[in-house]
């Protein structure tokens, strides 16, 4: 996922590792360790968070130096702020410093251990757009019910995580307002599984991605998080995210170009996902680790039933296209 490099002040040593999502109390835990051991100037106890490709990478001489180093620019670590980010196994940290502020950048691995580690300026704050300029239909046909989408925490938990903020979850139910005819134990017992998932827009395909299997419902795959998916930029900082696609239907490849409604690939259950369904969100940048999610709005939506020209989802409704 990333590169490699020795660790100095702006540079950073990343191993390559699949997306998770993250956790903000397993990075706390160790980027408080890593403060502690950064103030007391004590190379021994910083390296002990070290997974051995960081051992092997960095001597306690070495790491003495970069603390040095950054104590006479930037003095004792203040405060351990909030967590800016995190995304798949990385997390960056505010600090507040006696003479300016830097960003502490963790990578670790699954037995949260260090496997990247970045003293760092501050970037420039991002921004998204407040929603998406693109006209939209929804990205399927049929009805479909609504298991995360919404403003608050409550009605969506993807609000936690800047880069999927406003992501929404659709699922199919039937009558008894089950997802899945019989037990659930099967994929193909689900609704929605094998239902074609379509284009919400013009668009160009950045990125394609099949052949991971779908998963056994109830067992997720947290090391391919995404599973099968396609992301698609419909304009300038308008990119849509399709996550979880069935093994083996992703109809189309990078640097293709799509028509609104032309289908992409079916609804499967691969990546970090417990039964069959379509995760979906619009981000500002065509890349996964960074970017900033933001709100979309669907045009001519049937929501229970009512007609609306545009409409956000929101857990609860079950939507439908009105055309």
């Amino acid at each position: 996922m990333r590169l490699v490099s020795p660790l100095l002040v702006g540079c950073c040593i990343l191993m390559a590792v699949s997306d998770l999502y993250a956790d903000e109390s397993r990075f706390r835990a160790v980027a408080e360790r890593v403060v502690a051991a950064y103030n007391a100037g004590d190379a021994v106890s910083m390296r002990a968070d070290f997974a051995q490709v960081m051992l092997d990478a960095l001597s306690e001489e070495q790491i003495g130096q970069v603390i040095t180093g950054l104590t006479a620019q930037f003095g004792a670590i203040s405060e351990l702020g909030e967590l800016k980010s995190e995304q798949g196994p990385q997390a960056l940290f505010a600090m507040t410093m006696e003479r300016g502020v830097l960003d502490l950048l963790l990578v670790l691995d699954a037995a949260d251990q260090i496997i990247g580690l970045r003293f760092m300026p501050p970037a420039p704050e991002e921004t998204a757009p407040e929603r998406n300029r693109t006209t939209m239909r929804l990205p399927f046909d049929g009805a479909w019910y609504v298991f995360w989408g919404g403003d608050t925490e409550e009605q969506n938990y993807h609000n936690a995580y800047p880069g999927q903020k406003y992501a929404v979850d659709f699922i199919i139910r039937g009558d008894d307002n089950n997802s899945f005819r019989t037990n659930g134990a099967t994929n193909e017992d689900y609704y929605c599984f094998g239902e074609p998932i379509l284009a919400p827009a013009d668009g160009l395909v950045i990125e394609a991605v099949d052949g991971l299997r779908d998963n056994v419902p109830g067992v997720m795959n947290p090391l391919m998080a995404l599973g099968n998916y396609i992301m698609l930029q419909h304009g300038e900082e308008e990119y849509s995210v399709f996550a979880h696609f069935q093994q083996g239907t992703v109809a189309v490849k990078a640097g293709d170009r799509v028509t609104a409604g032309q289908l992409l690939g079916r609804c499967g259950n691969s990546g970090n996902s417990s039964e069959p369904h379509l995760h979906w969100h619009l981000q500002h940048k065509p890349v996964m680790g960074g970017a900033l999610g933001y709100k979309a709005f669907f045009a001519n939506v049937l929501v229970n039933g009512e007609r609306l020209e545009e409409h956000a989802p929101v857990r609860g409704e079950t939507v439908a296209p009105a055309e």
